[in-house]
């Protein structure tokens, strides 16, 4: 579902929240962006909750993560192809 709304949307970047994912997820999100240009920083979740993902266009976007913290993760996107910071 996530997939094909992605594709509907044209997003260059996402974020989702309360993803219960835990451990690593690059083949999770490659699979959802649909290519292997996807980028990304997560929080991850403690048991059953919470868990953030920020997805990222790497054709489009330099992603530079600033923190990971217990309730938000903060990252800095930098355009490739516009002036756009």
């Amino acid at each position: 579902m996530i997939k094909n709304l992605l594709k509907i949307w044209k997003a260059d970047v996402v974020c989702l929240q309360e993803t219960s994912l835990e451990g690593e997820i690059a083949n999770y999100v490659k699979e959802i962006w649909g290519s292997r240009w996807a980028d990304h920083v997560q929080m991850e979740a403690s048991g059953t909750r919470g868990g953030i993902v920020i997805m990222w266009d790497k054709k489009s976007w330099e992603g530079v993560v600033s923190s990971v913290g217990k309730y938000s993760v903060s990252c800095s996107l930098s355009g490739l192809n516009c002036d756009l910071n």
